[in-house]
């Protein structure tokens, strides 16, 4: 049974408008990556540090697309700066407030 979980991904891009088209055009591959929904979140300090937390139906699946070689060109070509931070996570516990 496939693990379900979320996947947070934290990168520095040198210009978040030129940035942003790669992501939001890269959704064959976020729903190949077993991802149903996500949200892009920038740094209050500074809009080129970026974070974005997907909701993933299947962890395993995650890991497999987004390690593939394929993937560094693209984040490479989009303006990504230094490593990108790749955190895949299953829920423990929730609680609503």
């Amino acid at each position: 049974m496939p693990r379900k979980g979320t996947v947070i991904v934290q990168h520095r891009v040198k210009d978040f408008e030129y940035w942003k088209p790669f992501f939001t055009g890269d959704s064959k591959r976020q729903k190949k990556a077993g991802f149903t929904s996500w949200r892009l979140m920038k740094d209050i300090t500074d809009p080129n540090n970026i974070i974005i937390v997907f909701e993933c139906n299947d962890l395993e699946k995650a890991k497999r697309v987004y390690s593939d070689p394929a993937v560094a060109k693209i984040i490479k070509k989009a303006g990504v700066v230094g490593e990108a931070s790749f955190f895949l996570a299953e829920d423990s516990e929730s609680k609503k407030l």
